[in-house]
């Protein structure tokens, strides 16, 4: 009975293995598909405000050159590195050119920054990273919504903390709904492979059994023959 519980612990371990590997391939190639997409936009954003900017003579905002050192790092990078590491590497570094594009942006702006605060939170292909990064940029992201929103009292200040801590809360539930997701559609995709392959190993036994049943039925129905001939 103990070595019966054993087996099925280890099973267990071994399913929510696969089903963390496979979440993990999953996310690294939505990223891979989303990328030349993103690419695309990027640069088509980058190239109509540097126009716009030198047609109305207006200097170039600095928030501007972090989505243009995004196209080239997706372009330089992202395509042709392959290590162990890839996927936290570039969550980290497009995280932190994310928050690099938001800051001195234009009060007008806030809600293009949630956007791409939930989209990086869902596109990069280390989830939990992620996520993580979000919780330790989050500083920056208070300190330049003051600064955006000209805070100059506490009861300002409180506010725009409260927002910040719901734009905080809406990514971890909806980084959980995600990956909760994406959990059972993996889990069910391998106990479905896993029972195709038991029912196939089934099948080969019972066609093995079969073969050999009726070799023993016919070595026994010629056996009295040869008997007899003797």
């Amino acid at each position: 009975m103990r070595f019966e519980n054993d087996d099925g612990a280890t099973m267990k371990v071994n399913m929510v293995n696969d089903v963390k590997a496979g979440m993990r391939l999953a996310s690294e190639e939505t990223f891979r598909k989303i990328v030349p997409a993103w690419q695309w936009v990027n640069d088509l954003v980058v190239v109509l405000y540097f126009c716009w900017s030198l047609a109305s003579g207006l200097p170039i905002p600095m928030y501007l050159w972090a989505p243009l050192g995004c196209s080239f790092y997706l372009t330089a990078c992202c395509y042709w590195r392959q290590h162990p590491w890839a996927a936290e590497v570039d969550t980290v570094v497009l995280s932190i050119i994310g928050f690099l594009s938001t800051i001195n942006a234009p009060r007008h702006a806030t809600n293009s920054i949630s956007m791409i605060r939930l989209l990086l939170n869902s596109w990069l292909p280390a989830p939990k990273m992620a996520l993580l990064m979000q919780f330790a940029l989050e500083p920056g992201f208070l300190a330049d919504s003051c600064h955006r929103e000209s805070v100059t009292s506490r009861q300002e200040f409180v506010e725009l903390f409260l927002s910040e801590v719901v734009m905080l809360g809406g990514l971890v539930l909806a980084h959980y709904k995600q990956q909760g997701s994406l959990y059972h559609q993996i889990a069910a995709s391998i106990r479905a492979e896993t029972s195709i392959q038991e029912t196939l190993s089934l099948g080969d036994a019972a066609k093995r059994l079969l073969t050999v049943t009726c070799d023993a039925c016919v070595s026994a129905s010629l056996s009295p023959g040869r008997n007899g001939g003797d």
